[in-house]
Protein backbone atom coordinates (compact mmCIF):
# COMPACT_ATOMS: atom_id res chain seq x y z
CA UNK A 1 0.00 0.00 0.00
CA UNK A 2 2.84 2.71 0.71
CA UNK A 3 4.71 1.91 -2.29
CA UNK A 4 0.87 2.61 -4.45
CA UNK A 5 0.61 5.67 -2.20
CA UNK A 6 4.14 6.62 -3.16
CA UNK A 7 3.69 5.97 -6.96
CA UNK A 8 0.42 8.64 -6.98
CA UNK A 9 2.14 11.08 -5.08
CA UNK A 10 5.28 10.79 -7.96
CA UNK A 11 2.90 10.81 -10.74
CA UNK A 12 0.79 13.77 -8.81
CA UNK A 13 4.21 15.77 -9.09
CA UNK A 14 5.45 14.59 -12.14
CA UNK A 15 2.14 15.85 -13.59
CA UNK A 16 2.37 19.20 -11.66
CA UNK A 17 6.00 20.12 -13.23
CA UNK A 18 5.16 18.89 -16.46
CA UNK A 19 1.50 20.46 -16.90
CA UNK A 20 2.09 23.97 -14.87
CA UNK A 21 6.10 24.45 -13.92
CA UNK A 22 8.20 23.31 -16.49
CA UNK A 23 6.49 24.68 -19.24
CA UNK A 24 6.61 27.25 -21.92
CA UNK A 25 3.10 28.31 -21.35
CA UNK A 26 2.68 30.92 -18.50
CA UNK A 27 -0.05 29.31 -15.34
CA UNK A 28 1.19 31.84 -13.08
CA UNK A 29 -2.30 32.84 -11.92
CA UNK A 30 -4.21 31.66 -9.26
CA UNK A 31 -7.45 30.26 -11.00
CA UNK A 32 -5.20 27.66 -12.83
CA UNK A 33 -3.68 26.55 -10.07
CA UNK A 34 -6.01 26.60 -6.53
CA UNK A 35 -6.87 22.86 -6.74
CA UNK A 36 -2.89 22.08 -6.74
CA UNK A 37 -2.28 23.96 -3.50
CA UNK A 38 -3.71 24.00 0.11
CA UNK A 39 -5.13 27.14 0.85
CA UNK A 40 -2.40 28.65 3.00
CA UNK A 41 0.52 27.52 0.39
CA UNK A 42 -1.39 29.42 -2.56
CA UNK A 43 -1.93 32.77 -0.37
CA UNK A 44 1.47 32.54 0.92
CA UNK A 45 2.90 31.81 -3.15
CA UNK A 46 0.87 34.71 -3.88
CA UNK A 47 2.54 36.79 -1.17
CA UNK A 48 5.66 35.93 -2.01
CA UNK A 49 5.01 36.72 -6.22
CA UNK A 50 3.99 40.52 -5.03
CA UNK A 51 7.08 41.12 -2.64
CA UNK A 52 8.82 40.73 -6.23
CA UNK A 53 6.35 41.88 -9.24
CA UNK A 54 3.60 44.18 -9.63
CA UNK A 55 0.51 42.13 -9.59
CA UNK A 56 -1.84 43.93 -10.96
CA UNK A 57 -5.35 41.69 -11.15
CA UNK A 58 -4.03 39.82 -7.78
CA UNK A 59 -3.66 36.25 -9.60
CA UNK A 60 0.43 36.15 -9.51
CA UNK A 61 2.04 33.16 -7.91
CA UNK A 62 5.56 32.88 -7.32
CA UNK A 63 6.07 29.34 -9.15
CA UNK A 64 9.82 29.81 -9.76
CA UNK A 65 10.74 28.35 -6.07
CA UNK A 66 9.68 24.55 -7.97
CA UNK A 67 12.12 25.52 -10.43
CA UNK A 68 16.35 24.80 -10.38
CA UNK A 69 18.48 26.47 -11.84
CA UNK A 70 18.73 30.07 -13.60
CA UNK A 71 17.71 31.45 -16.78
CA UNK A 72 16.79 29.91 -19.89
CA UNK A 73 16.54 26.38 -18.09
CA UNK A 74 16.13 22.93 -19.90
CA UNK A 75 12.46 22.02 -18.90
CA UNK A 76 12.75 18.70 -20.52
CA UNK A 77 16.28 17.75 -18.86
CA UNK A 78 14.49 18.71 -15.18
CA UNK A 79 11.37 16.89 -15.71
CA UNK A 80 13.38 13.79 -17.97
CA UNK A 81 15.92 13.99 -14.06
CA UNK A 82 13.17 14.10 -11.76
CA UNK A 83 13.92 12.28 -8.45
CA UNK A 84 11.34 12.51 -4.87
CA UNK A 85 12.85 10.98 -1.71
CA UNK A 86 10.68 10.52 1.02
CA UNK A 87 11.27 12.47 4.23
CA UNK A 88 8.21 11.25 6.04
CA UNK A 89 5.35 13.31 7.56
CA UNK A 90 4.26 13.87 4.02
CA UNK A 91 7.60 15.80 3.10
CA UNK A 92 9.65 14.84 0.34
CA UNK A 93 12.91 15.94 -1.23
CA UNK A 94 12.78 16.96 -5.23
CA UNK A 95 15.80 16.80 -7.23
CA UNK A 96 15.83 18.63 -10.26
CA UNK A 97 18.87 18.78 -12.94
CA UNK A 98 19.10 21.88 -15.11
CA UNK A 99 22.36 21.83 -17.81
CA UNK A 100 24.14 19.39 -15.83
CA UNK A 101 23.41 20.84 -12.38
CA UNK A 102 21.94 19.36 -9.62
CA UNK A 103 19.12 21.60 -7.53
CA UNK A 104 17.14 20.31 -4.95
CA UNK A 105 14.03 21.85 -2.61
CA UNK A 106 11.48 20.27 -0.02
CA UNK A 107 7.70 19.96 -0.89
CA UNK A 108 5.29 18.78 1.77
CA UNK A 109 2.35 16.99 -0.48
CA UNK A 110 -0.90 16.13 1.62
CA UNK A 111 -3.42 13.82 0.36
CA UNK A 112 -7.02 15.75 -0.42
CA UNK A 113 -10.16 14.54 -1.82
CA UNK A 114 -8.78 11.61 -2.87
CA UNK A 115 -5.87 12.98 -4.64
CA UNK A 116 -2.94 15.27 -3.73
CA UNK A 117 -2.23 19.18 -2.87
CA UNK A 118 1.04 20.57 -2.03
CA UNK A 119 0.70 21.96 1.40
CA UNK A 120 4.17 23.65 1.98
CA UNK A 121 7.72 24.39 0.16
CA UNK A 122 10.91 24.64 1.41
CA UNK A 123 14.01 25.97 -1.36
CA UNK A 124 16.96 27.81 -0.75
CA UNK A 125 16.22 27.34 3.01
CA UNK A 126 13.37 29.89 2.56
CA UNK A 127 10.05 28.26 4.35
CA UNK A 128 7.23 30.03 2.78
Amino acid sequence: MKDDIDKRVFSFYREFLSKYILTDKNPYVIGTLKNKFSKSLLHRLHEWYIEEYDDSDGQGLALWLFRVGGQDPDNQDMLSSLKMEQLGHDWYKIKLRDKKKWGEYKVKIIKHNNSFVIDDLINNNILL
